[in-house]
């Protein structure tokens, strides 16, 4: 107890009770014990191990052969791999750590750990440093800890919203790259995407620049308070032959174009429409962009 209080009167920061609990069960020791002060400092920052007599770890065998900590530092390492100067998910980290040996890297060891280096739970860790901050009582700076501890980045929440009706919808005709305004139902139905989307606090709107897409978008930029963005990768795939006629009349003038159309398939030269792979590549680039 009396170690505990002068490591933390020493440093509060990085001696924090979560940090100190850490460590000593590292060591093996319970609040209570008498301490070999000597011999556990020497433990805890770099030294060798412990000698008979001492309160020290008993590893099981993934470290037990291990005579100094630069020794367990490098046996850690290797487990990491290609990986060893990576950064990669805390969670990975106790994985390998608990596997190596569960008997030296306890949940409670690890938490501590974790904590005196501002390594918060959905945080990613740099396996180089933080091993040279268990290992080697390397401090991390200030820089690595606030990296450390800040949260991963979240996924980005994408809503996909079609546009309003047409006068070519109600039509049933295909309208690809022809530039078909909103009629009076569309923007009506534009004006429902955004009061749906309002709530969900957007923090980007983006678009086609066509007329039907542009402005189906900009109800909703309007209703979330953010900027439109338009984005020619977003535009409506080239239907070639097919556009401007209904499935009917594009059935009887192209029977194999829209055989293909109906079966999912690439369609034929005849068809003269954009390729599929082309839609997907600029559609894909522009989805990587905004999140």
């Amino acid at each position: 107890r009396r170690v505990v209080a002068l490591l933390g009167e020493l440093d509060p920061d990085f001696f924090t009770a979560e940090a100190v609990d850490g460590l000593l069960s590292l060591a093996k020791l319970e609040g209570a014990e008498e301490v070999a002060v000597q011999r556990v400092l020497r433990w805890v920052f770099g030294g060798p191990s412990p000698g008979e007599g001492s309160p020290a770890p008993q590893p099981a065998a993934g470290l037990a052969a291990v005579s100094s900590m630069t020794e367990a530092m490098e046996m850690v390492r290797a487990q990491f791999g290609a990986d060893a100067d990576a950064v990669i998910a805390r969670g990975r980290m106790e994985a390998v750590l608990k596997e190596l040996d569960p008997s030296y890297f306890t949940d409670d060891a690890i938490e501590g750990l974790f904590s005196a280096a501002g390594v918060g739970k959905d945080a990613e860790v740099c396996v180089a440093d933080f091993l040279a901050y268990v290992f080697d009582g390397k401090k991390p700076s200030k820089e690595v800890a606030a990296a450390a501890a800040a949260p991963s980045p979240q996924p980005t929440k994408v809503f996909f919203c079609r546009h309003g009706e047409t006068d070519w919808n109600l039509a049933h005709k295909l309208q690809g790259l022809t530039d078909i305004p909103l009629n009076d139902a569309g923007r009506e139905q534009a004006a429902c995407i955004a009061e749906a989307l309002a709530a969900e606090g957007l923090a980007a709107v983006w678009a086609s620049p066509l007329l039907r897409a542009r402005d189906t978008a900009a109800a909703v930029a309007s209703a979330a308070g953010v900027e439109l963005t338009v984005d020619e990768r977003l535009r409506e795939r080239n239907l070639g032959v097919m556009e401007g006629r209904t499935g009917q009349e594009v059935a009887a003038e192209y029977p194999e174009v829209w055989a293909a159309w109906k079966d999912l398939q690439e369609l034929p030269p005849e068809g003269a429409a954009e390729p599929a792979a082309e839609v997907v590549s600029r559609v894909e680039a522009a989805m990587f962009d905004l999140a």
